[in-house]
């Protein structure tokens, strides 16, 4: 997974795996597998597998959710930028 926009790649789509990058990088980094995550937030582990591998269609807003909360992660929504005035 890099930082770049794949052929017909959403800006959403890129966000969307950045954040499901980092979120995997927490779970290894915790020790936690797939299993005991997946029970813990209430979905199979072939269905984390498949959201974690961007496959399957998009995850919900709960399950993304409650996946940063088990990892530790605080979720943050910030106003957009205002974008700098030329001239």
């Amino acid at each position: 997974m890099d930082d770049h926009l794949e052929p017909d790649e959403s800006p959403e789509m890129l966000a969307t795996r950045e954040l499901m990058k980092e979120l995997i990088r927490l779970r290894k980094r915790q020790g936690v597998g797939q299993e005991p995550l997946a029970k813990a937030i209430g979905i199979s582990q072939s269905r984390l597998s498949q959201i974690e591998n961007l496959k399957g269609g998009p995850m919900s807003l709960d399950v993304f959710l409650a996946y940063a909360q088990m990892m530790g992660a605080e979720v943050v929504l910030l106003p957009p930028k205002k974008p700098k005035k030329q001239g």
